[in-house]
C-alpha cells in the first residue's frame, strides 16, 4: 500500500462500487488480489492506494479489463511516482498464483 497524497485516491475509480458491481466481499477481494481485508477497506475509504504491483492483482479479482483497466492504469499512474518501491506482500501473491494455477510447491 502507499500512503495516499489524497490526489492518487481522488484520480483512482471507486474500489467499493467496482467491489459491489464485481459481487464480491472485502474478504473475498482480499483473498483473490492477494492481499489484506484490511487493505480493501484502506483502498476503499480511499486514505491509501494500491502500490503499481497490487493494482493489476486488484483488477484481475474485479475482472476489469479492456478499457476500463486503461482508465484505472491512467488514473493510478497520474497520481504516483515511478519509482515507487513495490515489493510488500510480494509471497503472498505468489502463493495466490500457484494456488490458482493449480502449481504445487514441488512443482515450482
Amino acid at each position: 500500500m502507499s500512503k495516499d497524497n489524497s490526489s492518487a485516491a481522488a484520480l483512482l475509480p471507486s474500489v467499493r462500487e467496482a467491489r459491489m458491481r464485481a459481487g464480491l466481499t472485502q474478504e473475498r477481494l482480499a483473498e483473490l488480489a492477494g492481499v489484506s481485508r484490511r487493505s480493501v477497506i484502506r483502498w476503499e475509504a480511499g486514505h491509501v492506494v494500491p502500490h503499481r504491483s497490487e493494482l493489476s492483482f486488484l483488477l484481475d479479482a474485479l475482472s476489469i479489463d479492456g478499457d476500463e483497466r486503461k482508465d484505472w492504469l491512467r488514473a493510478y499512474a497520474a497520481g504516483k511516482k515511478p519509482d515507487e518501491a513495490e515489493t510488500t506482500g510480494l509471497g503472498k501473491r505468489l502463493r495466490v498464483l500457484r494456488e490458482r494455477s493449480g502449481i504445487s510447491i514441488g512443482e515450482l
